[in-house]
């Protein structure tokens, strides 16, 4: 018998008998001993790290040597962080696991053995992820002989000023209800969104900045800019083009998807720009690889012009590959003389990761000009090779006036509620400044569940994911 861990199962190692395996996770009783009385009363309990230690025998066919072997174990099994480890009695058991201690090998003519030590600070044994579907409640049985943390998804057909998630006993809530006397409002309107599937309703512009230059030709493949031609010149430069985006605004939001791929000796940048109706910057989002050989790929987002404006987010990350291949969001926004910025990478899945928000308040009014017209400019250094560069959807939103009670999600909308990690998502975004202080995360029981969603008729469907846990 072996075991997988992280994965990964080695053909060259047997476990051998006498692995130490605890039948449940420890346990340890906090007790408070009385003066005068015998013995103690049990306050609570404390379950403790699990500890593995499986016999084994490694062999040396295929090896120089067991010093071979034992770097081959030491680069599979030290890991940072816990990872599976299944044994195939029972493989539908997953501890997760870190290897601790040493490994001593007796050696002998043809193997080694001796013990390997795991510890798993999560103590619990886990089955694999269910998931029930349903539209607004469901009842449903849960293994295991321990709670389990679940992950409820909404999707919505209609907006709300609420939406509720319940066990029956417990709820956990983003938004407010309204009572029928009082107002309801949109917070925002989206006026602008391009998909970028034509160059329709786009004109050439010249309007540029940071010693950019304008010139090239920018394309579209039906869903995405960018660029066939960059045309010349000595620095930054590539093609611009700006359109109307149907009103003039003052209080906005703008969200760009892009896509800033690039390697060494690959230079580029894409550059969003919110201009006025005289063609004056207001804002301005940027995704730039301004280095050969480092993979720092810097985001930029910006209030006001170049000579009389703020960078809210001047930053490639927390480490220089934060963003390499990027893949996700830019967001600026303002509110009054209140200013916001986002950056974010989204998976595969729509969940928003590597994020970094700011914040900055116009004193001065400096960037507080209504905004007429959108620009996208792509541009590439010199002769360099450009990275591979493309803008996929741009969305501009108007803030309303906010007074009453705000719808707190619209139709085709998806929220998370992830009670194992305590988060709320909307769309994959972190949404749980909209958590109602009534709301708290339950778990599931061992047994029979029930969930319940409200208000029912705004759900399209729902589903419930969770991971059977035993001690």
């Amino acid at each position: 018998m072996s075991f997988t861990f992280n994965g990964i199962k080695k053909g060259y190692l047997r476990a051998l008998v006498g692995i130490e395996r605890p039948a449940w996770a420890p346990i340890e009783e906090e007790i408070i001993e009385i003066p005068g009385r015998a013995g103690g009363i049990i306050t609570g309990e404390k379950i403790k790290v699990r500890r593995l230690n499986i016999p084994v025998r490694v062999y040396k066919k295929g090896f120089a040597s067991l010093e071979d072997v034992e770097e081959d174990l030491a680069a599979w099994l030290i890991t940072y962080d816990p990872k599976p480890l299944t044994f195939p009695h029972k493989p539908d058991r997953t501890y997760y696991a870190k290897v601790t201690g040493e490994l001593v090998l007796d050696e002998y003519p043809e193997w080694g053995e001796g013990v390997i030590s795991f510890i798993c600070p999560d103590p619990y044994k886990y089955g694999a992820e269910k998931e029930v579907t349903f539209e607004s409640s469901a009842s449903f049985d849960v293994e295991g002989t321990v709670e389990t943390e679940p992950v409820i998804e909404v999707e919505l057909k209609d907006k709300t000023t609420f939406l509720a998630v319940s066990n029956g006993d417990q709820l956990n809530m983003i938004g407010q209800y309204a009572n029928v006397d009082q107002q309801v409002y949109e917070r925002e309107t989206r006026v602008f969104w391009d998909q970028l599937g034509s160059l329709v309703g786009w004109t050439n512009s010249t309007s540029v900045e940071d010693s950019i230059s304008s010139g090239g030709q920018m394309e579209t493949n039906g869903h995405e800019f960018f660029v066939t031609d960059y045309g010349s010149g000595g620095a930054w430069h590539g093609p611009a083009v700006k359109t109307s985006i149907g009103e003039i605004i003052q209080d906005f939001r703008c969200d760009v998807l892009l896509t800033q791929f690039g390697g060494n000796w690959q230079l580029g940048g894409v550059e969003v720009a919110l201009l006025d109706v005289n063609n004056q910057f207001v804002a301005k989002m940027q995704m730039f690889k301004r280095s050969e050989l480092s993979p720092a790929i810097t985001a930029t987002l910006r209030a006001g012009t170049i000579s009389n404006g703020f960078d809210i987010i001047n930053s490639y990350g927390s480490y220089l590959d934060t963003w390499k291949d990027f893949e996700g969001m830019l967001r600026i926004g303002r509110i009054g003389d209140e200013w916001f910025a986002y950056v974010t990478r989204i998976d595969a899945g729509g969940n928003h990761d590597a994020e970094m928000y700011r914040t900055w308040k116009d004193t001065y009014n400096i960037a507080n000009t209504p905004i007429a017209q959108v620009q996208v400019q792509i541009v590439r250094y010199g002769e360099y090779d450009p990275t591979f560069q493309r803008l996929k959807d741009i969305k501009i939103f108007r803030y309303n006036q906010q007074e009453g009670i705000p719808y707190v999600a619209k139709e085709n909308d998806k929220v998370t509620f992830n009670h194992l990690v305590d988060l709320i998502t909307l769309n994959g975004e972190d949404y749980t400044r909209e958590k109602s202080f009534i709301g708290e995360y339950f778990p599931l029981i061992p047994g029979r569940n029930s969930i319940v969603i409200e208000p029912a008729d705004v759900v399209k469907s729902a589903k419930v994911r969770f991971r059977p846990k035993w001690r």
